[in-house]
């Protein structure tokens, strides 16, 4: 073989070496990133499923307390001065705040969530965190995914919203 041919078989073969390294450990890392995603996704869901367990034990305390929570959570808000609000979350906690509220005493401007998957609920417009500016200012915006208040208020700020911006648990804590 010349000398010319074993270099060409050379380089090709650790080149060849080297792909299969770079496919080897992008496999891995590909791998990994996939293993990460599934554990966050559990966990997302954990939360999820603990959200609507606390909506849930809420509403058979109040049941069972035969205390009026409705009328609490709207004192209390009416309380600190505020007559509307946004309500950052239209899941099953944004929501269950809208339906607890009485329109007379509260005024849910409208919800503002990361991924709306509806125009509206029950007449109030949800808007994506991308439109948030295009919202009149509020006296308050009210957080309900609680877990993550840090990057909701980051992008609420960014939003360029600087209304006082709580979590809901602020406001039924002493329930």
């Amino acid at each position: 073989m010349s000398k010319r041919k074993a270099i060409a078989c050379t380089a090709l073969l650790v080149a060849g070496t080297m792909v299969h390294k770079y496919y080897k450990n992008n496999k891995e890392a590909i791998a990994d990133l996939k293993r990460r995603i599934d554990i966050l996704e559990r966990d997302r869901n954990k939360l999820d499923s603990y959200q609507k367990v606390y909506v849930s034990l809420l509403r058979q305390y109040s049941e069972m307390n035969g205390r009026d929570y409705v009328s609490y959570i709207a004192e209390n808000i009416m309380k600190r001065g505020w007559s509307t609000i946004i309500v950052y979350g239209c899941g099953q906690v944004g929501k269950l705040l809208a339906d607890l509220l009485p329109e007379e005493t509260v005024k849910i401007q409208a919800f503002i969530d990361k991924a709306p998957r509806e125009n509206e609920y029950k007449g109030i417009p949800i808007y994506s965190i991308k439109n948030a500016d295009n919202l009149k200012k509020c006296d308050c915006i009210i957080v309900t995914p609680v877990y993550m208040f840090g990057t909701i208020l980051d992008d609420l700020y960014a939003a360029g919203r600087n209304e006082e911006i709580i979590r809901i648990t602020d406001i039924i804590q002493t329930i």
